[in-house]
């Protein structure tokens, strides 16, 4: 075959183009003696025309082109074929025969197929009485013809017309396999089983020894090759996953074995690896949960070359995307479940029972449904990778199969002996009143008619009791259906949840039994089992911790790898990580998890501040506030990435050139974006009273103070938090004068504070005029919450602490404001701040009014100078709004509304 590969694209297209027009010419010869009803010669025709398959000239891909020509002119050929059998002009078994005779192999076995399947058609579907519907008496015998098609099949040898041949065996047959259990000369569903089978491992063996033909200097160009030509393989996997009937225990002790033995067998890393992938997403869900472990074990004994990633994740998705839904059926049923129990109660205490029907209740429970009896013999799934939500809605849970079964049983006999118990003391207590009311008239020896009254009586009262317990029957009925609909949502829950212990036992064995696994392919597999924790059943975190233990521990034995940090591991790292964060409603469900933070920290800086930063979004996205320290310092913690700056890259020794100057402004319109996530975050902080506020609004800022002169971004919302606690502590003033000490020092503490978090501002950002300038902001922004409400007057604590503030703030503008424009806007904030306060004392005001006025005297330009003399001058002209006046005290003999006219 090495002159396949060696012929140029121009002789491909060249011969692809005469066997195209051969085919073409005798395509029509064919169809013009089929319609004169000249079958026999059209059959001579069509062998000459499939004497063009015999090529080995054409590449795979031409010969697909070639191999789809003739099946287009054998589909008109087939109906011909029927036609003929009905009207009684030519026998198909004995055209089957006849068609032996053909001189090459290649033109008899396709002709041999094409009526074969057409003679396997006349069967027809099984009609009501078991037996298959002809257009004759007699019985086509559809398995001699089967197994005959497959054994002469194995005359061609060849990989590439072998292949194709088989293809066309499979398709032509693939509508009229017989699905029926019934033993015959029609054939059975292992008998469609058995032939799809044989015809897999043969069409895999064809297709692996394609790999070894010609030149290994072509080996690449055949495995390309190859890859075009395997959804030939791959057809006889979705063939029987088609076949409807099939019994589960089949698929597991059959079928399942057969595949998995045939894949590892084989030893070609392309074969076992698409042949696994097909395998994975042609079944359905259940089947793959009933056979996770020989799935497991075959993948174990895979080629070291083989991408067990490939296998193992796309099966660990499919098992997650069903276990969500499967959850998600079961939680709105089990919501509903309050809803229905009072319907039900509702009728049976109103109906007093006549509504609920007797037979249904006991029917509901011995009595197997249909989706029971049906359970065992549920068909296969469809090919597509994800199946459709009604057929896994409609299919039981094989994993809670057993338990939900076990647990009806259990609620049925315990309601049952319930209801029983009931009725059975309720006759009892009955009777016992009747007997003593009865008695002293048999003992007085009435006569005749009396004990004909007191039999009549006893009949009377026999019958209440018998309608009392059925009405008690049919209540405890309706009752125990009630508890068995509630029983099996929950019974399935629990079996969910459990789910997910039994896959990851496997799937961690399956990476300790591959230590040539690489590190990002057993990430990346850890990563999906986190997916199918958190799908099964988020609540519990046992399950994500188990995960990330076992992933702390594969980095620590292989740390010394090649590939332990290499970008793939690091992504599959990042998408480990975020995974959590994905799932739970909750963001701050992580710091329960006891290895989310030290995994975390071994990671590099980049994915650590990748995770950082979706963390932040998604407690701001979601609003989630911060209540206690353990919060605070975990956050603060997962954090650190973006608290601290990240290191300058280092001048080149060699060129000398500093490579720090090639940071652009993105970089820092970055840094800017990270910090200010930090800075909403502080706004989250909502501790349940004043004092454990302040404790967190400390541990923040101690956190963003190792952050350098990054505090800029971090301590102004820090500040503006702890301004916003004088209000509430102005209003806890106590009345007593023992407890007055106490505030007033908690007072000054969160002044301390403000003044601490401003001036530790200043002195890291020294020698920056903006800095300076957003220092003397604050301070004006914690006087003003000290003194611009009116509630605040008279308290000589806060008044101080406003003073203070104000204080700082002129302190600024004298050391760190220089320039001229600067110092104006200043002065007029702190103009701004004292025209606003209302708490200050006539000497303090008076004070600082004159700082304003002497520094407004000082400023470089004559303009400004006057701008802040009558900016100034307000402050001695200041008036209060008419919500804030005092009304002078009435005389005695004045009326007070006179007053305020």
């Amino acid at each position: 075959m090495s002159h396949v590969f060696s012929s140029s694209r121009d002789e491909q297209a060249k011969l692809l183009d005469d066997s195209l027009q051969a085919v073409k010419v005798q395509a029509f010869q064919m169809k013009r003696c089929v319609d004169n009803e000249r079958l026999l010669d059209g059959l001579k025709h069509c062998s000459t025309m499939l004497n063009e398959l015999r090529t080995s000239s054409l590449t795979p891909k031409n010969y697909y082109e070639l191999y789809l020509a003739t099946f287009d002119a054998l589909q008109y050929l087939i109906g011909a074929l029927r036609a003929a059998h009905v009207t009684g002009r030519h026998h198909l078994a004995d055209l089957y025969e006849l068609v032996q005779y053909a001189g090459n192999i290649v033109p008899r076995l396709y002709l041999m197929i094409t009526i074969g399947s057409a003679y396997m058609s006349l069967a027809g579907p099984p009609s009501a009485d078991g037996a298959h519907g002809s257009d004759s008496d007699e019985a086509i015998p559809v398995r001699e013809v089967m197994m005959d098609m497959l054994e002469m099949t194995r005359g061609v040898q060849h990989p590439t017309r072998g292949l194709f041949l088989r293809y066309y065996l499979s398709q032509m047959t693939k509508d009229y396999l017989p699905l029926d259990g019934i033993d015959g000369p029609e054939g059975n569903l292992d008998d469609s089983t058995h032939f799809i089978l044989t015809n897999f491992v043969e069409m895999n063996k064809l297709w692996v020894r394609l790999q070894h033909q010609g030149l290994s200097r072509d080996k690449e160009r055949r495995e390309a090759e190859r890859r075009d030509l395997r959804t030939l393989v791959g057809s006889n996997l979705l063939r029987l996953a088609s076949l409807t009937g099939v019994p589960r225990v089949t698929y597991e002790s059959d079928i399942l074995p057969r595949l998995l033995s045939q894949v590892v067998s084989c030893r070609d890393t392309l074969a076992q690896e698409y042949l696994m992938e097909a395998l994975v997403q042609a079944f359905s869900d259940e089947w793959h949960l009933a056979t996770v472990g020989q799935l497991m074990e075959a993948i174990s004994g895979l080629g070291p070359k083989v991408s067990i990633k490939t296998i193992v994740i796309p099966l660990v998705d499919r098992i997650s995307a069903y276990a969500a839904r499967r959850r998600e059926e079961l939680e709105k049923a089990h919501a509903a479940e309050p809803e229905e129990q009072s319907d039900d109660s509702n009728d049976a205490a109103s109906d007093a029972g006549l509504s609920v029907k007797s037979d249904a209740a006991p029917e509901s429970i011995d009595a197997p449904s249909e989706k029971d009896q049906t359970r065992d013999t549920l068909p296969c799934g469809k090919p597509e990778s994800v199946q459709s939500e009604a057929e896994d809605s409609n299919a039981g849970d094989i994993l809670n199969e057993v338990t939900e079964n076990e647990n009806v049983d259990e609620v049925t006999a315990g309601v049952a002996n319930a209801s029983l118990d009931d009725a059975v003391s309720d006759n009892n207590n009955e009777s016992d009143k009747d007997g003593s009311d009865i008695a002293p008239e048999k003992d007085a020896g009435s006569d005749v008619a009396s004990e004909k009254d007191a039999d009549s009586d006893i009949a009377s009262e026999n019958e209440a009791i018998d309608d009392v317990a059925s009405e008690n029957g049919a209540n405890s009925d309706a009752a125990s259906e009630v508890e068995i609909k509630s029983e099996a949502p929950r019974s399935e829950l629990d079996g969910l949840a459990s789910l997910f212990g039994s896959f990851w036992e496997h799937v961690s064995n399956l990476i300790e039994a591959r230590p040539d696994l690489p590190l990002h392919d057993a990430v990346a597999i850890c990563a999906s089992m986190l997916r199918l924790s958190l799908a099964c059943n988020p609540q519990p975190l046992e399950p994500v911790d188990s995960v990330l233990v076992f992933v702390r521990a594969q980095l620590r034995a292989r740390d010394l790898s090649p590939g332990a940090h290499n970008p793939a591991t690091a992504n599959q790292l990042l998408s480990l990580l975020l995974g959590p964060l994905r799932a739970y409603v909750n963001p701050l469900r992580v710091l329960e998890l006891d290895n989310y933070a030290s995994l975390l920290e071994s990671q590099n800086e980049r994915t650590r501040k990748s995770v950082a930063v979706a963390l932040l979004t998604a407690i701001l996205q979601r609003n989630t506030p911060m209540t206690v320290e353990g919060e605070v310092s975990g956050i603060v913690r997962l954090c650190m990435s973006l608290i601290g700056r990240p290191a300058r890259p280092q001048p080149d020794a060699l060129s000398g050139a500093d490579v720090s100057a090639l940071a652009t402004s993105a970089d820092d319109e970055d840094l800017a974006e990270e910090q200010g996530l930090l800075a909403r975050l502080v706004h989250l902080i909502r501790a349940p009273d004043v004092a454990q506020q302040l404790h967190l609004l400390t541990i923040a800022r101690d956190a963003f103070s190792q952050g350098g002169d990054l505090v800029r971004y971090t301590y102004p919302a820090v500040v503006a938090g702890a301004a916003r606690l004088l209000g509430p502590y102005a209003a806890m003033e106590p009345k007593d004068e023992d407890t007055r000490a106490e505030w007033q020092r908690r007072v000054r503490q969160l002044c301390r504070f403000i003044q601490t978090t401003v001036s530790a501002l200043v002195e890291r950002a020294a020698g920056s005029t903006a800095v300076a300038e957003l220092a003397l902001q604050l301070f004006l922004m914690a006087a003003q919450a000290a003194s611009v409400s009116a509630a605040f007057r008279d308290n000589a604590a806060l008044e101080e602490a406003a003073y203070e503030f104000v204080v700082q703030a002129f302190t600024i503008y004298e050391e760190h404001i220089n320039e001229s424009r600067s110092q104006y806007q200043a002065l007029v904030l702190v103009i701004n701040a004292l025209q606003a306060s209302r708490n200050f004392s006539p000497e303090n005001y008076e004070t600082l009014a004159a700082k304003c006025v002497q520094h407004g005297s000082r400023l470089l330009k004559r303009t400004d100078q006057a701008r802040v003399a009558y900016a100034c001058a307000q402050l001695w002209w200041k008036t209060l709004p008419d919500s804030e006046l005092i009304p002078p005290p009435a005389e005695p003999d004045q009326d007070e509304a006179e007053i305020e006219r």
